[in-house]
């Protein structure tokens, strides 16, 4: 049955078809052959499962925290002029700062005055190096806020905060209109960000500052009851590939899933973590995967500066001419280890800093 359901399917003449025409097909020559032979040989092809199409979908997560005090943090620009803002993830109060430059003395200042007006346990941040330095997270460390750090190109475990910042333009767009002013000031942009605070939000039904100190709990639920049912419909140990993404018109017809199959690890933050044979690790959203009968497969990596690999152990490390550290890594699934600077070793759980951080 095997060799018949290959012959007809990778015929080019007939064959490339769906498994219901493939059945149809397969039945002319084997009148014992079922739809479930064919539905079971159809799905377990790794050239069939690249190129499938996906019905099921999961609802989104709801960027949620149990702790009143998080809060995601961003740089915004108003023409060329930057502005360090935050956003609380509960009450969606707002806080902005007008700064001359991005340097890191600047921003820090800038994170000083934000903490000392503000209750802040927890900060969420993208990689940038304004967030990403010796004395902003020195800073943090001293008065023991956990710093957090979305994925380079991943925007949506910081919607809030990019929300808020198109929230806050459109305010100064019609400030400026109205009032005509020729240069922002922080004047006007506490202005801008009170006007925001006494607003009244629809999805808490009160303004930012009633909010305060305050948890979205039926967020927070609404997130727990989806962890539940994906890891019941994708559970840990299962085989996925995920989603390619089309970089040209011509790619749209092309293959919509990974080469690779990779073992479910389980949920990192709103991403499930996957690894695979030869442990190349990937966060991905729950609809950027599809559940494959298939083996767990080596990753084929060709552009190893945008991947993620997972450390064995650390052998040694050695300090830099330009004050930071390089480490021997013994890399998992991989006999020679390799010297790597401490800017390559940034990230394997997404949403906080790892040990090696903290001590270095």
């Amino acid at each position: 049955m095997d060799s018949l359901l290959k012959k007809l399917f990778f015929d080019p003449k007939t064959g490339f078809i769906g498994a219901d025409k493939l059945y149809r097909k397969a039945k002319a020559f084997d009148k014992n052959i079922t739809k479930k032979n064919v539905s079971d040989w159809y799905k377990s092809q790794q050239s069939i499962q690249q190129f499938s199409s996906r019905s099921k979908r999961f609802p989104l997560f709801k960027i949620a925290s149990n702790n009143p005090n998080e809060w995601q943090l961003d740089l915004a620009f108003w023409e060329k002029q930057p502005i360090l803002i935050s956003v609380n993830i509960n009450s969606r109060i707002g806080f902005a700062k007008l700064l001359k430059n991005k340097r890191a003395d600047t921003v820090l200042k800038a994170n000083e005055e934000f903490v000392d007006r503000n209750d802040v346990s927890a900060v969420f941040s993208d990689n940038g190096s304004e967030f990403i330095n010796k004395s902003v997270e020195s800073f943090f460390d001293e008065h023991s806020i956990s710093h957090g750090n979305a994925i380079a190109g991943d925007h949506t475990v910081l919607g809030k905060i990019g929300r808020f910042i198109r929230t806050i333009k459109s305010k100064l767009t019609k400030m400026k209109q109205i009032i005509r002013f020729k240069k922002l000031t922080q004047s006007i942009l506490n202005e801008a960000i009170a006007n925001y605070n006494n607003m009244h939000h629809s999805a808490t039904n009160a303004t930012p500052s009633e909010m305060r100190g305050k948890v979205m709990l039926d967020d927070v639920e609404y997130n727990k009851r989806l962890v539940k049912k994906i890891n019941t419909d994708i559970p840990p140990r299962s085989i996925v590939r995920y989603r390619l993404k089309a970089k040209t018109p011509f790619d749209k017809e092309g293959a919509r899933w990974s080469r690779t199959a990779y073992e479910v690890v389980g949920f990192d933050g709103l991403k499930i973590r996957i690894k695979s044979k030869n442990n190349h690790i990937l966060f991905r959203s729950p609809n950027e995967l599809e559940l494959v009968k298939a083996t767990q497969s080596d990753a084929e990596i060709n552009d190893r500066g945008n991947q993620f690999w997972e450390v064995e152990k650390i052998m040694n490390h050695e300090k830099m001419r330009n004050g930071k550290y390089k480490y021997l890594i013994k890399w998992k699934g991989y006999d020679e280890p390799s010297w790597e600077p401490q800017d390559n070793l940034r990230l394997i759980n997404k949403n906080k800093r790892s040990e090696l951080e903290k001590k270095y």
